[in-house]
């Protein structure tokens, strides 16, 4: 068969292909089911599939073809089996792209949904006008929960461009898909890819927002293609959060296979998404209505009643002592309210008293999105938080506790029993008091004495320093307000080895007591060691001591977990308390 030239004077790969076709198709057509039957033909197909999936860049494919019509490229039927591939997936060639090709590619075209109650995400995909064309009127296609219930919405682009419509195109509540319509001004678009040809395995791109944090990315693979109640779902693992909802999944081509709409709950990168089929069937039956048309009743992220009967299932629960099914009842309730921060709060709660700390910090940080002006999720982070620095000694937690209490302090809804035991632990954060360490070996102990004095003792030996005791008085009382670590001045005596002296200090707490500053200053020589004044007389021996106005003891010191917090606790306890219903 002669080779084919293009326009441009070089082989034309794609009609050398099809006259290849041309020349195999009347030998084929005798016979019955070929692609189907031809064992040959299917592990060419299959070879083909294989290199598709995990072929990684154009050259690795070229060189997997080369191996397939290498290895079967003899026969008529094989022959015709690589022209057919070739010539029906002509996006094979087409250059895959990691992550960061696909979000540049992709990222004008993605939206974030915001209603009055809810946020989402969404993308613009051909419909309003063709692909190719600039255009000023797009279809986006989102979840149907996102916007049921909402008169209207906002589309927010990554470039800050904020567009609101109440119009919708088309909508299908039983696949939880609906299509919005934006006009105005010109808008990016992303091409539909074909979801059935995806391969198990192949990897996929995520581009949402994530508790509204817009324009985040996540990648995974095509983990199975599932049935659930009589819809066709992809199950992905690439990472989805409440606000992914309606956030495309793109293929490596930046090809939108698919529209995130669930995670399964409690599992490890569960998520599930609309396949692109299913859209286009929606795209093909447009029909105009406004957002206030669409019926609530699909609605799967709030619903007082649904959430109540869900909370009472799960205390009968509790009641009975069955405590992983009430687990399983919540994690089920959350698949269904998904922004619902009752059922977050109450699993939270149960993950505590279960010692699964860490998700139970997890839930909280999503409750406290999702109702930021609720005391409970927060006051509860504040007290795993405080823990934790008792258990792995690290400052930074000792800080963010302090914060996190001081920032629930000033909640008007927390209860007055509440905010007192909350006042007293930020004064106990402040306080001096304590065990501290410098940055050597040497570690204080700071005690209250009853006369409102504290009194600093080292707990580990210095040689250079024996004996020695700080007593310290508070400089101001201004400075020791409630929840505020303020400012000290004290004196100390101590010898040097050759002179004793007497110091006045000044002692500056941080606001949040995990660092302490002392600085001296010589005030007064009070002797001399009677054995170097023997030694070398005693004016000489003056001389060797430190003048009045000198600089003395410098101590810089970090908080260490040695301290106990019985309100936490107490207050831990009393806001972690199973549920009941009545």
């Amino acid at each position: 068969m002669g080779t084919v030239t293009s326009h441009h004077g070089m082989p034309g790969t794609p009609l050398r292909i099809a006259a290849l076709w041309q020349g195999v198709l009347p030998p084929l057509r005798k016979q019955r089911n070929v692609m189907g039957v031809n064992r040959s033909c299917r592990r060419v197909i299959h070879e083909f599939r294989e290199s598709l999936t995990f072929g990684g860049n154009p050259g690795n494919l070229g060189r997997a073809l080369m191996r397939i019509l290498s290895s079967h490229g003899s026969s008529l039927t094989q022959r015709a089996c690589l022209a057919f591939l070739l010539l029906s997936f002509p996006s094979a060639f087409r250059a895959q792209q990691d992550a960061v090709g696909v979000y540049k590619q992709s990222k004008d075209s993605v939206v974030m949904i915001q209603g009055q109650r809810h946020i989402g995400s969404g993308v613009i995909v051909p419909g309003g006008c063709p692909l190719s064309a600039s255009c000023s009127v797009a279809w986006v296609v989102t979840n149907y929960h996102v916007v049921s219930g909402e008169s209207s919405i906002t589309a927010k682009f990554a470039s800050g461009v904020e567009v609101l419509t109440t119009d919708v195109v088309a909508a299908d509540p039983d696949n939880d898909l609906v299509v919005l319509e934006l006009t105005g001004r010109p808008f990016a678009q992303s091409e539909l890819g074909d979801s059935e040809s995806l391969s198990i395995g192949q990897r996929l791109i995520v581009i949402s927002n994530p508790m509204g944090l817009q324009g985040s990315v996540s990648e995974g693979l095509l983990s199975a293609v599932r049935k659930i109640a009589g819809r066709t779902l992809l199950q992905i693992s690439a990472p989805i959060s409440p606000g992914s909802s309606g956030g495309p999944v793109f293929d490596q081509q930046g090809k939108v296979v698919g529209i995130a709409t669930a995670t399964m709950e409690g599992a490890q990168n569960v998520n599930l998404a609309v396949p692109s089929s299913t859209i286009r069937s929606l795209l093909r039956n447009p029909r105009a209505a406004k957002l206030a048309d669409l019926s609530p009743a699909a609605r799967k992220d709030d619903g007082a009643d649904g959430v109540i009967r869900i909370l009472s299932r799960v205390a009968a629960y509790l009641a009975n002592e069955m405590t992983e099914e009430a687990e399983a009842h919540l994690r089920n309730g959350i698949q269904q309210y998904e922004f619902s921060p009752a059922l977050r709060l109450e699993l939270a709660k149960l993950l505590i008293r279960t010692g699964r700390f860490e998700g139970g910090l997890q839930q909280l940080r999503v409750t406290n999105r999702l109702a930021p002006d609720e005391w409970l999720p927060v006051a509860l982070m504040g007290h795993l938080t405080l823990n934790r620095w008792l258990e792995q000694g690290r400052l930074s937690d000792r800080r963010t506790a302090y914060q996190i209490y001081r920032y629930v302090s000033d909640n008007g809804r927390l209860p007055i029993i509440k905010k007192e035991l909350i006042t007293r632990v930020l004064e106990r954060m402040g306080s001096p008091a304590g065990a501290w360490a410098s940055g050597g070996q040497r570690s204080y102990s700071v005690t209250a004495t009853q006369d409102g004095r504290f009194l600093l003792q080292r707990t580990t030996l210095d040689i250079k320093q024996q004996n020695t005791d700080l007593a310290f008085v508070p400089y101001n009382a201004e400075f020791t307000t409630k929840g505020e670590a303020g400012r000290f001045t004290g004196t100390f005596s101590y010898f040097d080895g050759a002179c004793n002296y007497v110091q006045s200090l000044q002692i500056q707490v941080s606001s949040d007591g995990t660092f302490m500053e002392i600085r001296g200053t010589i005030t007064q020589v009070t002797g001399v060691l009677n054995s170097l004044s023997r030694a070398v007389g005693i004016k000489s021996a003056q001389k060797l001591c430190k003048k009045p106005g000198d600089e003395g003891l410098v101590l810089a010191l970090n908080r260490i977990p040695r301290e106990s917090f019985n309100d936490v606790n107490f207050m831990l306890d009393e806001d972690t308390r199973a549920l009941t219903f009545k």
